[in-house]
């Protein structure tokens, strides 16, 4: 348990379950039996209240797991006591600070999170935050604890050098010389929906709404949604688009963000479905950034009939997949539009998913030490310098010997310094490889590759873990693997188990 200080507490969401491990290592006497007990206490305000713990948290072993949504947002100061059976005044305890801080709150403003939609100007258009947001930390979206702000501009337009995007050269749809369209709206007293009526829009024209929400008691608790009307001269429906596993890819802006190696599945769905329409099909656009407007230039994929069932399923269905395989070969992407059309002998209706790729974290390198010993050899890595835009998650370690395919797991921590102990080599040096993948907050993932270090058996080790099995499962003992392993610690038992395996 590598402990921090209250004023850099670990950064854990709401949303995430923690896991905190403790190495308890007695120095006054080798058969020493000891007790552990975990507190909680809130340091939000003042560190003077203490959580009550209850099923499923177990309190009493050397590591505590804390399931996701178990703690409010704030600080909070994990103390792990650990006691003296024999000698109950020898006491040892430390301390970890963690911050619970919000997953992110997806502002929607029409189902799911549709990037684009047509749109006829005969109808009217609703835009809902507050019925289609999602709150992933709790249960449903309260929209009560919001106020809202609502801007629009016409999509294209090039922006002033220097200003934002939005808020600089948008106008706000309430303010009495908006300039986006005629000013016909209407909204509900919360101000949690805004109607634009019918015929206020242009044709030919693609708008881009933004709604900023404000959290009524933390005001700087700020989110923004985004959505493109393409307003169209024709009979058209409202199509949702959404991820099958939402979790597969968040929104960040005014993108959904996707790692290089997602299989992407999306699904379509009419609104409000009115009449027969036969036909679907799904399109994709490869975008490049226009630095002038700060806005996205989209193309045709043209090679998606090349690829059907290879990387693409589903192109006429109303759910669509597209393998890895399309991200991992146009690396050089960062921005896709996924676009759905259905038609019939009346109507033409289409909606789009616009993805960001998020880049892995980068420029960091990881260590090990020392290069040899055995398998009883308490090994460090060290991790430094690596950065992402989105903050590192944590740090996973795996070891393989003949054939990386076979590599095993021993652990992961969310620290850039992990502690660890290697099986045995292979070949006449002995020799271990050591990965670890850096993960972001999004789960984008980079492997470094530790250089090989030798490891070599140590049989006394292994014939008295042998006998300590055999002969009592609570056997005392001396040697250092059975004493790793009377530790109750899951992470040393799994790895000492490696070891010998």
């Amino acid at each position: 348990m590598e402990s921090n200080s209250f004023g850099n507490p670990t950064k854990v969401r709401r949303n995430d379950e923690l896991y905190i491990s403790a190495y308890i290592e007695p120095f006054c006497m080798d058969s020493i039996e000891v007790v552990s007990q975990w507190t909680i206490t809130n340091c939000t305000t003042n560190c003077s209240s203490s959580i009550s713990l209850n099923h499923p948290i177990i309190t009493t072993f050397s590591e505590i797991h804390i399931p996701a949504k178990k703690l409010e947002y704030g600080i909070y100061e994990v103390k792990l006591t650990v006691s003296s059976v024999n000698i109950p005044i020898v006491t040892a305890s430390a301390v970890e600070y963690i911050e619970i801080i919000p997953t992110g709150i997806m502002a929607n403003l029409v189902s799911n999170g549709t990037s684009m939609i047509t749109h006829d100007p005969q109808q009217y258009l609703t835009l809902d935050p507050g019925r289609f947001s999602e709150d992933p930390d709790e249960k449903e979206f309260n929209s009560t604890k919001w106020n809202y702000t609502y801007y629009c501009r016409i999509h294209g337009v090039s922006v002033i050098a220097g200003s934002s995007v939005l808020m600089n050269d948008n106008d706000e749809i309430s303010s009495p010389n908006c300039s986006c369209f005629t000013d016909q709206f209407s909204s509900t007293e919360s101000r949690s929906s805004v109607t634009i009526m019918a015929n206020s829009l242009v044709a030919n024209r693609t708008y881009q709404f933004m709604v900023n929400m404000t959290h009524r008691a933390n005001p700087y608790l700020q989110i923004s949604g985004y959505l493109l009307v393409k307003v169209e001269n024709a009979r058209s429906q409202m199509i949702a688009v959404g991820c099958d596993l939402t979790t597969m890819c968040p929104r960040k802006g005014e993108f959904q963000y996707i790692n290089l190696s997602t299989q992407l599945a999306l699904f379509s769905s009419l609104m409000n479905q009115t009449g027969l329409l036969n036909n679907i099909t799904w399109n994709i656009y490869l975008g490049m950034m226009n630095s002038s407007s700060d806005t996205q230039k989209w193309s045709l994929f043209t090679e998606m009939n090349d690829y059907r069932g290879i990387w693409f399923f589903g192109a006429n269905r109303s759910h669509f997949t597209a393998t890895n395989q399309l991200f991992l070969t146009y690396r050089n992407i960062n921005f896709w539009r996924f676009e759905v059309v259905y038609m019939s002998m009346t109507e033409k209706s289409s909606s789009a998913l616009h993805f960001e790729i998020n880049q892995p974290p980068k420029s960091g390198v990881c260590s090990i030490t020392p290069s040899n010993g055995t398998i009883t050899t308490k090994f460090t890595v060290i991790c430094k310098d690596w950065t992402d835009q989105d903050g590192i998650k944590d740090y996973s370690f795996y070891a393989w010997t003949t054939h990386v395919e076979q590599r095993v797991i021993l652990g992961s921590t969310i620290r850039s310094v992990f502690e660890l102990r290697l099986p045995v080599g292979y070949g006449n040096a002995s020799l271990v490889n050591v990965i670890v993948q850096i993960r972001d907050q999004f789960n984008s993932m980079t492997e470094a590759n530790l250089p090989a270090v030798s490891v070599i058996p140590t049989r006394t080790s292994i014939y008295s873990l042998i006998k300590a099995i055999k002969i009592s499962s609570t056997m005392s003992s001396t040697d250092p693997l059975v004493e790793l392993l009377s530790k109750n610690n899951s992470v040393l038992t799994g790895q000492v188990t490696t070891t010998v395996s």
